[in-house]
Formats: structure tokens, C-alpha cells, sequence
């Protein structure tokens, strides 16, 4: 996934994004590591 390293070792956090761009929809979060990747629309 593009900028998954923004991520780490969070593999929670990649398997969240990647459900959110699965189904087509914003993620709503305030978490700043996925927000500032840019990998997602963000709603928060």
C-alpha cells in the first residue's frame, strides 16, 4: 500500500486504511500519522 511506512509497525492502522480505500469512503480519525499520509480522505 502507498505510503504505508507513514504507518510503521502499526498493522491495525494499515489494515483500517486499506479497508476505508476498499469500500470507497473517508476514514473519519484524528489520528495524525494516517491523516498526514495523504493515503486516505479524511473526515475529522
Amino acid at each position: 500500500m502507498k505510503g504505508s511506512k507513514a504507518f510503521g509497525a502499526l498493522h491495525a492502522d494499515r489494515l483500517i486504511v486499506a479497508t476505508a480505500l476498499d469500500l470507497g469512503v473517508p476514514l473519519v480519525t484524528k489520528d495524525g500519522n494516517i491523516t498526514d499520509s495523504g493515503v486516505v480522505r479524511v473526515v475529522w
